[in-house]
Formats: structure tokens, sequence, C-alpha cells
């Protein structure tokens, strides 16, 4: 995976965790900040779960190479 790859998924999680924050300021709406926090964990998880995915199929790559 290419650097550029990385962060952008990287600023994707950025927006995603800005905008869930602007929500939760909403104090109309019951639960929003259980609903950001949640939203939070589950991006992180699966951000990182696709970083690790591409940095183990990257190694495959370099071992076939090698």
């Amino acid at each position: 995976m290419s650097t550029l790859d990385i962060e952008d998924r990287l600023s994707i999680l950025e927006m995603a965790a800005d905008i869930a924050s602007k929500a939760a300021q909403n104090p109309s709406i019951d639960g929003m900040i259980d609903f950001q926090e949640e939203l939070i964990e589950r991006l992180y998880r699966k951000m990182t779960a696709l970083i690790e995915e591409d940095e183990l199929d990257d190694d495959d790559d370099d071992d076939d190479e090698g």
C-alpha cells in the first residue's frame, strides 16, 4: 500500500470523527454522545484492520520477490 492510501484512509477517519463531534454538540438528540463514541470506535477498528491487512499483503509481496 502506498503512503497516499494510508493518508487518504486516515483523512476519511478524521472527517468522520469531525462530523460525529459536531453532531454530538446538538443537545436535542438523545444518545448522540453514545453514537459518536460507537462510530469512532468502529471506524478506528475498520481503518486499523484495513491498514494492517494491506501491510501484510505488502510483506507477502516482498517475500515473493526475494
